[in-house]
């Protein structure tokens, strides 16, 4: 399987972003980091990694001195990941170095971060059971979990949705900051 083919520049990625359909993975790139040498060695290898960015995702890599972007995006540390939109707005970040049981999740929940902003509840919904499905005990389930209620809510109108997945939060994921934060809705 080919790798990961980057694109190095934001107004083609943007471009490239708007035509297919698919939001961007920025990769703010340092040649010097470790956590970014071993994303390239260890991540950005696995077929079920190049598979899901290419299918699901614009990739844009950027040098982590890229003004005015290292700057517009508040860069601070590398690897930066953040999941942008067409127009370039940004919906999930990640920092440091991702094994790819991490990072696919991670993608996934942003990929429907962005679907779910703009209404398209079922794609958001098709990525958040992804998450949940294939990658039950990542980092990125709990949240998933909560943007699974959050999405059926307004996919449904029905507050009902948001008890169910404080329950489920609740059951599976009880000590996570996301079943703090969906507390209130345990009295819906």
């Amino acid at each position: 399987m080919a790798g990961i083919e980057w694109h190095t520049s934001m107004i083609y990625a943007r471009d490239s972003s708007w035509t297919e359909k698919k939001p961007i993975l920025l990769d703010f790139f340092n040649p010097d980091s470790v956590g970014c040498k071993h994303m390239d060695k260890e991540t950005y290898t696995q077929e079920r990694v190049v598979k899901f960015v290419n299918d699901h995702l614009v990739p844009l890599r950027l040098d982590h001195e890229d003004k005015p972007f290292s700057r517009d995006y508040n860069l601070i540390w590398t690897p930066t990941l953040i999941i942008l939109d067409q127009d370039g707005r940004e919906y999930q970040r990640s920092l440091g170095f991702q094994p790819p049981e991490e990072l696919v999740p991670n993608l996934m929940l942003g990929v429907a971060k962005v679907y779910f902003s703009l209404k398209n509840y079922n794609a958001a919904k098709l990525h958040l059971d992804e998450v949940l499905n294939q990658y039950p005990e990542s980092g990125s389930a709990p949240e998933a979990v909560y943007f699974l209620g959050v999405n059926q809510f307004k996919h449904k109108d029905d507050p009902a949705e948001l008890r169910k997945m404080y329950e489920s939060l609740q059951e599976k994921y009880p000590d996570s900051r996301w079943t703090k934060s969906a507390a209130p809705f345990r009295n819906l």
